[in-house]
């Protein structure tokens, strides 16, 4: 089969499956370009039959394409992915935006909870090489994804395998000038408003929490109490219809705004100590 009957058999797929034509056009162009045995072939050269017939039932199983081609594309970085982490999104690029600005290439210690494919920290770390950052994830298999893409984008992070909502494991963790985290926040009630790749394929654990799809927040208010610097700052991805809900977990104790993203959605909370007049 050729590279083009792929891609044509790709489309056919897509369309039947309701997709819009431009989500179509992209995923075609991340297949042919970030594949790597596709990228390296014309048009009209042939693959393997076992590879194609694996593409084509990945794609009929809604797979997405970023764990197909095992690339995605972040703040102009590409990064490894695979089912155990979370493909990076538009809306965590807008979070690492705001903490580059910042940062500002300071030379402080900032911690990502949750770190999946390590995207946030090794982000930060290719702008701002002067920071220590430390990253954190309960997930071994995402643990070893981010260190996959630490070592090929030479980014000096310090990963850490632990259960952030055991607070008994914060021990091992020191004080920050920074907290960053994209933490699961979606309730598993909200599975059927999400697209079917998304459940069927991304990693559970990373998405949904068990009941309160506000403990991470809460969680990390708490952490904040003995592990954020009295200068430090939090910045916190938000699900847009728990906003008002996360900000007054740390309002009472913080100076908090919500930022709204580029479709104008409350998406980021940034946070600071309040600062004491008296």
């Amino acid at each position: 089969m050729t590279v083009q009957n792929l891609l044509q058999h790709v489309e056919n797929i897509l369309k039947d499956k309701n997709q819009p034509p431009r989500e179509i056009a992209n995923i075609l162009k991340a297949l042919r370009m970030d594949h790597p045995k596709i990228y390296s072939l014309e048009g009209v050269e042939s693959l393997s039959e076992p590879l194609a017939k694996q593409i084509i039932k990945a794609f009929k199983e809604d797979v997405p394409v970023q764990y197909i081609t095992e690339m995605a594309h972040f703040f102009g970085l590409r990064f490894y992915v695979n089912p155990d982490v979370l493909i990076p999104r538009p809306e965590t690029e807008e979070l690492i935006y705001k903490v580059i600005q910042y940062v500002q290439c300071s030379t402080l210690q900032i911690l990502d909870i949750g770190t999946g494919s390590g995207c946030i920290p090794i982000t930060l770390k290719t702008k701002c090489d002067q920071s220590t950052i430390t990253a954190i994830d309960v997930s071994a298999a995402a643990i070893e994804v981010a260190q996959k893409n630490a070592l090929d984008h030479k980014a000096d992070i310090q990963f850490k395998q632990l259960d952030f909502l055991d607070s008994k494991q914060w021990g091992s963790l020191e004080v920050y000038d920074v907290i960053i985290s994209n933490p699961p926040y979606i309730s598993p009630v909200e599975k059927s408003k999400m697209s079917v790749s998304t459940v069927r394929h991304e990693p559970s654990i990373a998405l949904f929490t068990a009941g309160d799809p506000l403990v991470f927040y809460k969680k990390i208010k708490d952490f904040a109490s003995d592990h954020l610097s009295k200068t430090g700052v939090i910045f916190l991805e938000l699900n847009e219809f728990n906003a008002e809900e996360t900000l007054a977990i740390f309002s009472d104790t913080y100076d908090c705004q919500l930022i709204e993203d580029m479709q104008g959605k409350a998406r980021i909370l940034k946070c600071h100590q309040k600062i004491n007049e008296n």
